[in-house]
């Protein structure tokens, strides 16, 4: 069981017992108005007779329906009776009918087939209460914190430290006092020391006290709570990324003390860009100045950014202007078509490129196939769990998804490496090359050196990636917590199957000279994988049981590791690699550039600054499908569906949609009235260039770049322009949205426009 699964349940509890509650109230006030106003009791026996009367002319048939409707009619008059005498009596009119906490389920937690508001609100609470635990509001309080630390001395500026850390302590006060579910975020940033945590913390007691759920740590610890539950290394009892999406007020303290990876740059985005779209307050302190603060965007985002009269950094001030940079983009707004120049300006991920035909055959026809049908098993397994109970549909939800991720990324990569027949044309190209080397000795082996490595060390990184995938993706041990969780008993079938599953998997698909010798003398002691994988799972699953079994395949595990971390002589295994390979890279890329002289080289991306040109562009699937390079607003649209959070649009774009309402950013495409939202292009990009700008051949900014097509993933790996298409959000409809849907229109006059072509 998650932890909102834990507190799920948990609150249904309470919420049952409200209605217990709620059910005992109303019987003692039915006994108390029965002694004191017999004439009601004889008005209800007179309904239950009625309802007897229902049932005999329903039994009986016939034309039902006038008796039915006089026996309504009955009804209606004596409940307006019984409310007559209630009121004639000094009572309130309903006050024989049950009061729930919540109307709307009447206490049950449900409201149909979904999860009610006050259940989920109720679960937050709980849960966040769970997590902050450890965070000592208490010593943080409005009351105990001090102004005299700061000092009355004058500023360049004009003011006093003490007088502006005065202003800031009476709107944190003043915040906490007024907050609501929809109140403003903030921002809090400056050096270390001077109170940003706790007035936090103050404006958490206060929001705590009125009843509303605070989540609250450094962002170093959030993150790396999520990164372990991302990846399969959580202890499976908490769903860390949700409260944090969920809770009435979110306070991160310290950004950027945590780690500069791709991971936490979007999961820092996606938490703050999504609290932003749900309305949700969210408290951010750093220790970071405005350029710190500008790399810890997401994908893409509007700030303005204010300074002093004289366009130089500044002490806050309501005489304080929008900063002018020296330099900036002109937007153009005539829009794109197939055909445009497009260009990206940004830092990607990594690319590898020119590895050779047996690395690439490695990734389509061994790596990726074996890792999708690993993965495609386990998907089933918990899928099922998912249908057939929906306490297992939450508590899975989490790693399903996590599964999926690298899952549907492989498939594209392996379909468009076949697609393309990447294997084939570097195969003839190394061919090529070698027959050029045959006389030049620095070059001569340098290829038959590299596929003699590629075989040397293939096995040994395949059982890696297997080993991982299997005997690594399962839990170690199950905690006291998680045994104590109320569907942790229905979970067992379903971790049993897993076991069998990646028992299986491990045993039939990793190299046995890679096999570690622990499973290999249980598999030899059982009879069959599945045999041993259910006896180490039984000494997981029962509380108290020997794990010897379990700590001896671990450590076996982490020591095979190790080995073939030796053997492949690199720390650098994120891709198929060893030490030798990247020597003799060196030699094998020097020769290409000597032999193949009118081909452009452009350096595998690393993470640095790149720029990739390119055109709009739709393309063709393999079947003769043409697909246009440009999406719009009616695609939207065609996709909303409130059940499910990424397509759940705003109310005030349906309303806009409704209406035709698109003021200045309406535009004609294929004969409809619309906005456009995304296109196409062939520009190459790779995982990080989420957000880069795209720039037409004027240097004018017309979108933003945010993903590739699905058989683009393969670009790491062979780029053509054929079909790697990279998917951008057009400029006009990030404006579109800025006007219409957050009416702040106002920012146009910040920006210069064009709409030459």
């Amino acid at each position: 069981m998650s932890m909102k699964e834990e507190q799920i349940q948990r609150a249904l509890q309470i919420i049952s017992q409200r209605r217990i509650t709620a059910k005992q109230q109303n019987e003692e006030r039915m006994q108390e108005i029965e002694t004191r106003i017999p004439a009601i009791s004889e008005i209800n026996m007179q309904l239950a007779r009625t309802s007897m009367e229902v049932m005999r002319i329903i039994r009986d048939g016939g034309d039902t329906r006038p008796k039915i409707e006089a026996l309504q009619k009955q009804n209606l008059q004596a409940h307006q009776m019984v409310q007559k005498l209630l009121t004639q009596n000094g009572y309130p009119a309903d006050y024989l009918e049950i009061h729930y906490t919540c109307e709307k389920c009447q206490d049950t937690g449900y409201c149909r087939t979904k999860f009610c508001t006050c259940l989920t609100s109720l679960a937050a609470k709980l849960a966040t209460e769970e997590l902050n635990r450890s965070a000592q509001f208490e010593l943080s309080s409005f009351s105990t914190f001090s102004l005299k630390y700061y000092s009355n001395q004058r500023t360049a500026a004009g003011g006093s430290c003490y007088a502006a850390m005065e202003r800031v302590f009476l709107f944190c006060q003043e915040y906490a006092n007024q907050f609501t579910s929809e109140s403003p975020s903030i921002l809090m940033f400056g050096k270390t020391g001077l109170g940003k945590t706790h007035l936090s913390l103050a404006i958490a007691n206060v929001v705590l006290q009125k009843g509303y759920s605070v989540l609250y740590d450094s962002a170093i610890n959030f993150l790396l709570q999520v990164e372990k539950e991302h990846f399969g290394r959580g202890d499976g009892n908490t769903d860390t990324l949700d409260l944090l999406l969920s809770c009435d007020l979110l306070i991160i303290d310290d950004l950027g003390t945590e780690f500069h990876t791709q991971f936490y740059q979007s999961m820092v985005y996606n938490i703050i860009n999504t609290r932003m779209n749900r309305k949700k307050p969210t408290i951010i302190s750093t220790n970071l100045d405005y350029d710190g603060i500008s790399r810890h965007t997401g994908d893409f985002s509007l700030f303005r950014i204010y300074a002093g009269k004289d366009n130089k950094p500044a002490a806050y001030s309501p005489e304080n202007v929008p900063y002018r940079p020296k330099r900036h983009f002109t937007i153009s707004t005539a829009g794109v078509e197939e055909g445009d120049f497009t260009m990206i300006y940004g830092f990607p991920g990594n690319t590898q490129e020119y590895i050779l035909s047996d690395a690439v055959a490695y990734i389509a026809e061994r790596s990726d196939p074996a890792k999708i049908a690993i993965r495609t098993g386990r998907l089933d397994i918990i899928s099922a769990a998912q249908e057939s109970d929906p306490a297992l549909r939450i508590h899975y939800a989490a790693k399903h998804a996590s599964i999926a991720n690298a899952w549907k990324k492989w498939q594209g990569e392996a379909l468009g490496i076949g697609r393309l027949g990447t294997v084939a044309s570097k195969r003839a190209y190394e061919q090529e090359f070698a027959a050029w080397a045959q006389d030049k000795p620095e070059y001569r082996s340098v290829v038959a050196d590299l596929k003699a490595e590629y075989a040397r060390i293939a096995d040994a990184y395949f059982a890696r990636e297997i080993t991982r995938e299997t005997l690594g993706a399962l839990p170690e041990r199950y905690t006291p917590e998680e045994r104590a969780e109320a569907a942790f008993a229905r979970r067992e079938q379903t971790e049993r199957a897993l076991f069998e599953w990646l028992f299986g998997q491990y045993a039939r698909r990793c190299p046995v000279q890679y096999q570690i010798p622990a499973f290999l003398a249980g598999v030899a002691a059982s009879g069959s994988p599945e045999a041993y994988a259910g006896e180490v799972f039984d000494t997981l699953w029962r509380e108290g049981a020997d794990t010897t079994a379990v700590h001896a395949l671990h450590k076996d595990t982490e020591r095979m590791l190790g080995h073939i971390g030796w053997m492949l002589e690199t720390k650098s295994l994120r891709n198929l690699n060893s030490g030798r390979l990247n020597e003799l890279y060196t030699t094998y890329i020097k020769g290409l550039r000597e032999w193949d002289t009118l081909r452009a080289f452009y350096p595998d991306a690393n993470l640095t600054l790149r720029v990739a040109y390119g055109h709009v562009g739709g393309y063709e699937y393999a079947d003769g499908e043409y697909h246009k390079p440009q999406t719009t607003l009616d695609g939207i649209i065609a996709k909303d569906n409130p059940e499910i959070y990424d397509y759940d649009i705003p109310q005030a774009l349906r309303e806009l949609y409704a209406t035709k309402d698109y003021g200045r950013w309406a535009t004609t495409i294929d004969g409809r009235r619309t906005v456009p939202v995304c296109f196409l292009a062939t520009n190459h990009t790779t995982g990080g260039n989420s957000g880069s700008p795209i720039i037409n051949g004027r240097g004018e900014l017309v979108g933003l770049n945010f993903d590739r097509t699905w058989r683009s993933t393969m670009s790491d790996v062979a780029f053509d322009e054929t079909i790697c298409r990279n998917i951008a959000v057009d400029v006009r409809y990030v404006l579109f949205v800025i006007d219409r849907i957050g009416g702040a229109g106002y920012l146009f006059g910040e920006m210069d426009f064009s709409r030459r072509k």
